[in-house]
Protein backbone atom coordinates (compact mmCIF):
# COMPACT_ATOMS: atom_id res chain seq x y z
CA UNK A 1 0.00 0.00 0.00
CA UNK A 2 0.97 3.61 -1.14
CA UNK A 3 1.82 6.13 1.56
CA UNK A 4 -0.86 8.58 0.66
CA UNK A 5 -3.45 5.40 0.54
CA UNK A 6 -1.73 5.02 3.96
CA UNK A 7 -2.64 8.63 5.07
CA UNK A 8 -6.16 7.99 3.07
CA UNK A 9 -7.03 5.02 5.90
CA UNK A 10 -5.69 7.01 8.37
CA UNK A 11 -7.24 10.10 7.85
CA UNK A 12 -11.13 8.01 7.21
CA UNK A 13 -10.59 6.41 10.67
CA UNK A 14 -9.81 9.73 12.31
CA UNK A 15 -13.24 11.05 10.55
CA UNK A 16 -15.12 8.14 12.42
CA UNK A 17 -13.57 8.51 15.75
CA UNK A 18 -13.86 12.16 15.67
CA UNK A 19 -16.48 13.44 18.35
CA UNK A 20 -17.78 16.42 21.09
CA UNK A 21 -15.65 16.42 24.03
CA UNK A 22 -17.12 17.45 27.26
CA UNK A 23 -13.76 18.11 28.66
CA UNK A 24 -12.80 21.14 26.42
CA UNK A 25 -12.88 24.42 27.43
CA UNK A 26 -16.06 26.08 27.65
CA UNK A 27 -16.99 29.11 25.05
CA UNK A 28 -20.07 30.89 24.91
CA UNK A 29 -22.52 30.83 21.70
CA UNK A 30 -21.08 33.16 19.18
CA UNK A 31 -23.53 36.86 19.81
CA UNK A 32 -23.29 38.28 16.17
CA UNK A 33 -25.29 35.73 13.88
CA UNK A 34 -27.22 35.48 10.91
CA UNK A 35 -29.95 33.33 10.65
CA UNK A 36 -30.98 31.06 7.69
CA UNK A 37 -33.67 29.64 7.47
CA UNK A 38 -35.59 27.78 10.70
CA UNK A 39 -32.78 25.65 12.44
CA UNK A 40 -33.56 23.35 14.97
CA UNK A 41 -34.29 23.38 18.16
CA UNK A 42 -31.44 21.32 19.68
CA UNK A 43 -28.38 20.81 17.33
CA UNK A 44 -26.91 23.25 16.12
CA UNK A 45 -24.44 23.91 12.69
CA UNK A 46 -22.53 27.12 12.81
CA UNK A 47 -20.39 28.38 10.03
CA UNK A 48 -18.22 31.59 9.61
CA UNK A 49 -19.08 34.25 7.43
CA UNK A 50 -15.86 34.65 5.51
CA UNK A 51 -16.17 30.42 5.14
CA UNK A 52 -19.23 30.67 3.85
CA UNK A 53 -18.43 33.99 1.71
CA UNK A 54 -15.48 31.55 -0.14
CA UNK A 55 -17.68 28.75 -0.97
CA UNK A 56 -20.30 31.22 -2.66
CA UNK A 57 -18.05 33.28 -4.56
CA UNK A 58 -19.55 35.80 -7.28
CA UNK A 59 -17.13 34.98 -10.11
CA UNK A 60 -18.00 30.81 -9.75
CA UNK A 61 -16.82 29.43 -13.33
CA UNK A 62 -16.74 25.90 -12.16
CA UNK A 63 -19.69 23.75 -12.90
CA UNK A 64 -18.64 21.30 -9.88
CA UNK A 65 -16.55 22.02 -6.72
CA UNK A 66 -15.77 19.88 -3.54
CA UNK A 67 -14.86 21.13 -0.29
CA UNK A 68 -13.65 19.27 3.09
CA UNK A 69 -15.37 21.39 5.84
CA UNK A 70 -12.78 22.11 8.96
CA UNK A 71 -13.07 23.07 12.55
CA UNK A 72 -14.45 21.75 16.03
CA UNK A 73 -17.41 19.89 17.63
CA UNK A 74 -18.64 21.87 21.05
CA UNK A 75 -21.01 20.85 23.45
CA UNK A 76 -22.58 24.31 24.44
CA UNK A 77 -25.36 25.07 27.00
CA UNK A 78 -27.05 21.17 26.35
CA UNK A 79 -26.77 21.65 22.74
CA UNK A 80 -24.15 19.93 20.14
CA UNK A 81 -22.72 22.19 17.67
CA UNK A 82 -20.69 22.48 14.93
CA UNK A 83 -18.46 25.17 14.27
CA UNK A 84 -17.67 25.51 10.28
CA UNK A 85 -13.87 27.44 10.56
CA UNK A 86 -12.54 27.16 7.71
CA UNK A 87 -12.75 25.10 4.22
CA UNK A 88 -10.10 23.44 1.47
CA UNK A 89 -11.11 23.71 -2.07
CA UNK A 90 -9.83 19.98 -3.79
CA UNK A 91 -8.86 22.15 -7.05
CA UNK A 92 -8.10 19.14 -8.87
CA UNK A 93 -11.38 16.35 -8.12
CA UNK A 94 -12.22 14.22 -10.92
CA UNK A 95 -16.26 12.91 -11.10
CA UNK A 96 -17.90 10.28 -12.23
CA UNK A 97 -21.39 12.05 -12.81
CA UNK A 98 -22.68 14.32 -9.45
CA UNK A 99 -20.04 12.44 -7.38
CA UNK A 100 -16.35 13.29 -6.73
CA UNK A 101 -14.27 10.27 -7.19
CA UNK A 102 -11.63 10.29 -3.55
CA UNK A 103 -8.56 9.10 -4.85
CA UNK A 104 -4.91 8.56 -2.86
CA UNK A 105 -3.57 11.83 -4.18
CA UNK A 106 -7.11 13.88 -3.17
CA UNK A 107 -6.27 12.60 0.64
CA UNK A 108 -2.37 13.20 0.00
CA UNK A 109 -3.53 16.75 -0.69
CA UNK A 110 -5.81 17.02 2.12
CA UNK A 111 -3.32 15.72 4.74
CA UNK A 112 -0.34 18.65 3.51
CA UNK A 113 -3.03 21.45 3.31
CA UNK A 114 -3.81 20.24 7.29
CA UNK A 115 -0.68 19.48 8.70
CA UNK A 116 0.68 22.82 7.00
CA UNK A 117 -2.22 25.25 8.61
CA UNK A 118 -4.93 23.40 10.33
CA UNK A 119 -3.39 21.93 13.16
CA UNK A 120 -6.29 22.76 15.69
CA UNK A 121 -8.86 21.89 13.80
CA UNK A 122 -10.33 18.58 12.79
CA UNK A 123 -12.44 17.73 9.92
CA UNK A 124 -16.09 18.56 10.58
CA UNK A 125 -17.92 17.35 7.10
CA UNK A 126 -17.28 18.41 3.73
CA UNK A 127 -19.19 20.31 0.57
CA UNK A 128 -20.50 19.91 -2.76
CA UNK A 129 -21.57 22.85 -5.12
CA UNK A 130 -22.94 21.50 -8.12
CA UNK A 131 -23.89 24.80 -10.10
CA UNK A 132 -27.74 23.99 -11.68
CA UNK A 133 -28.39 21.19 -9.78
CA UNK A 134 -30.93 21.57 -6.55
CA UNK A 135 -29.43 20.59 -3.32
CA UNK A 136 -31.10 17.46 -2.41
CA UNK A 137 -29.54 14.37 -1.57
CA UNK A 138 -29.40 11.17 -4.03
CA UNK A 139 -28.99 7.73 -3.23
CA UNK A 140 -25.38 8.37 -4.38
CA UNK A 141 -24.13 11.37 -2.42
CA UNK A 142 -25.17 9.78 0.30
CA UNK A 143 -23.50 6.30 0.12
CA UNK A 144 -20.24 8.47 -0.57
CA UNK A 145 -20.90 10.62 2.76
CA UNK A 146 -20.92 7.25 4.44
CA UNK A 147 -18.08 5.74 3.35
CA UNK A 148 -15.62 8.46 3.61
CA UNK A 149 -17.17 10.50 6.06
CA UNK A 150 -19.04 7.80 8.04
CA UNK A 151 -18.25 9.79 11.63
CA UNK A 152 -21.49 10.23 14.06
CA UNK A 153 -21.13 13.69 13.74
CA UNK A 154 -20.18 14.68 10.19
CA UNK A 155 -21.91 16.86 8.04
CA UNK A 156 -22.55 17.59 5.08
CA UNK A 157 -22.70 21.04 2.33
CA UNK A 158 -25.01 20.95 -0.64
CA UNK A 159 -25.07 24.37 -2.70
CA UNK A 160 -26.27 25.15 -6.17
CA UNK A 161 -24.64 28.54 -6.53
CA UNK A 162 -26.58 29.31 -9.62
CA UNK A 163 -29.54 29.40 -8.12
CA UNK A 164 -28.37 30.45 -4.64
CA UNK A 165 -29.63 27.40 -2.99
CA UNK A 166 -28.09 25.42 -0.33
CA UNK A 167 -28.56 22.86 2.71
CA UNK A 168 -27.04 21.14 5.32
CA UNK A 169 -27.05 17.27 6.16
CA UNK A 170 -26.43 15.97 9.31
CA UNK A 171 -27.25 12.12 10.77
CA UNK A 172 -30.03 11.72 13.23
CA UNK A 173 -31.56 8.21 14.16
CA UNK A 174 -29.44 6.65 11.75
CA UNK A 175 -30.14 8.27 8.76
CA UNK A 176 -28.80 11.37 6.96
CA UNK A 177 -31.69 13.99 7.00
CA UNK A 178 -31.59 17.71 5.93
CA UNK A 179 -30.99 20.60 8.15
CA UNK A 180 -33.99 23.23 8.22
CA UNK A 181 -31.47 25.85 8.90
CA UNK A 182 -28.36 26.90 10.26
CA UNK A 183 -26.32 30.29 11.71
CA UNK A 184 -23.60 32.32 9.83
CA UNK A 185 -21.37 34.08 12.67
CA UNK A 186 -19.45 36.77 12.70
CA UNK A 187 -15.84 35.69 14.46
CA UNK A 188 -13.91 38.44 16.42
CA UNK A 189 -10.75 37.47 15.38
CA UNK A 190 -10.72 35.78 12.21
CA UNK A 191 -7.73 37.56 10.69
CA UNK A 192 -5.33 34.29 10.35
CA UNK A 193 -8.36 32.72 8.94
CA UNK A 194 -9.47 35.28 6.36
CA UNK A 195 -5.54 35.09 5.61
CA UNK A 196 -5.51 31.67 4.61
CA UNK A 197 -9.55 32.15 3.00
CA UNK A 198 -8.12 34.81 0.72
CA UNK A 199 -4.77 32.66 -0.35
CA UNK A 200 -7.00 30.04 -1.12
CA UNK A 201 -9.36 32.40 -3.38
CA UNK A 202 -6.25 33.72 -5.30
CA UNK A 203 -5.04 30.46 -5.80
CA UNK A 204 -8.39 29.00 -7.36
CA UNK A 205 -8.99 32.03 -9.41
CA UNK A 206 -5.35 31.61 -10.80
CA UNK A 207 -6.07 27.99 -11.99
CA UNK A 208 -9.48 28.75 -13.19
CA UNK A 209 -7.98 31.89 -15.13
CA UNK A 210 -5.07 29.30 -16.68
CA UNK A 211 -7.23 26.88 -17.73
CA UNK A 212 -9.75 29.55 -19.21
CA UNK A 213 -6.65 30.81 -20.66
CA UNK A 214 -5.72 27.63 -22.30
CA UNK A 215 -9.24 26.42 -23.61
CA UNK A 216 -9.39 30.25 -25.36
CA UNK A 217 -6.00 29.23 -26.92
CA UNK A 218 -7.43 25.47 -28.52
CA UNK A 219 -9.73 27.37 -29.87
CA UNK A 220 -8.02 29.82 -31.41
CA UNK A 221 -5.76 27.00 -32.72
CA UNK A 222 -8.43 25.46 -34.12
CA UNK A 223 -10.04 28.18 -35.33
CA UNK A 224 -6.46 29.18 -37.27
CA UNK A 225 -6.68 25.27 -38.93
CA UNK A 226 -9.85 25.86 -40.20
CA UNK A 227 -9.19 29.18 -41.46
CA UNK A 228 -6.05 27.66 -43.20
CA UNK A 229 -8.02 24.83 -44.63
CA UNK A 230 -10.96 26.97 -46.05
CA UNK A 231 -8.03 29.47 -47.18
CA UNK A 232 -5.69 26.87 -49.24
CA UNK A 233 -9.38 25.39 -50.54
CA UNK A 234 -10.25 28.50 -52.08
CA UNK A 235 -7.10 29.09 -53.50
CA UNK A 236 -7.07 24.76 -54.76
CA UNK A 237 -10.24 25.95 -56.48
CA UNK A 238 -9.51 29.30 -58.22
CA UNK A 239 -5.99 27.34 -59.61
CA UNK A 240 -8.37 25.07 -61.09
CA UNK A 241 -10.79 26.85 -62.75
CA UNK A 242 -8.11 28.81 -63.86
CA UNK A 243 -6.61 25.50 -65.33
CA UNK A 244 -10.00 24.61 -67.02
CA UNK A 245 -10.82 27.91 -68.29
CA UNK A 246 -7.37 27.96 -70.72
CA UNK A 247 -8.11 24.36 -71.47
CA UNK A 248 -11.50 25.56 -72.54
CA UNK A 249 -10.15 28.61 -74.72
CA UNK A 250 -7.84 26.39 -76.64
CA UNK A 251 -10.08 23.59 -77.40
CA UNK A 252 -12.58 26.63 -78.61
CA UNK A 253 -9.68 27.62 -81.08
CA UNK A 254 -9.41 24.42 -82.20
CA UNK A 255 -13.27 23.90 -82.52
CA UNK A 256 -13.65 21.10 -80.34
CA UNK A 257 -16.23 21.14 -76.83
CA UNK A 258 -14.45 21.28 -73.18
CA UNK A 259 -16.97 18.84 -70.97
CA UNK A 260 -16.37 20.47 -67.38
CA UNK A 261 -16.88 18.49 -64.44
CA UNK A 262 -18.21 19.90 -61.35
CA UNK A 263 -16.09 19.73 -58.52
CA UNK A 264 -17.21 19.39 -54.82
CA UNK A 265 -15.16 21.03 -51.96
CA UNK A 266 -13.18 17.79 -50.98
CA UNK A 267 -11.77 17.89 -55.29
CA UNK A 268 -13.95 14.76 -55.84
CA UNK A 269 -15.79 14.69 -59.02
CA UNK A 270 -19.57 14.78 -58.50
CA UNK A 271 -21.54 11.81 -60.61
Amino acid sequence: MGQAAERGLYMIEIIREESFDSEQEKRELPKNIRQIGSPDIGDRIYIENKVHEYMHPYDALQEKTVYVLLGRFENMIGRQCVFVEAAICLEEIAFEGECPVWSDDSWAYLYKKLKHAYDNMVIVGWAMDIRGQLPNLTVAIEKLHRTYFGGEHQILYLMDSLEKEDAFYSLKNGYLKRRAGYYIYYAQKSFALSAIIDDERIKDTSIQKKQNEKQEMMQEDNQKEKNQEQESWSEHFFAKMMRIMQEKRKMKKNGRVLTVPIWSKKGRKQK
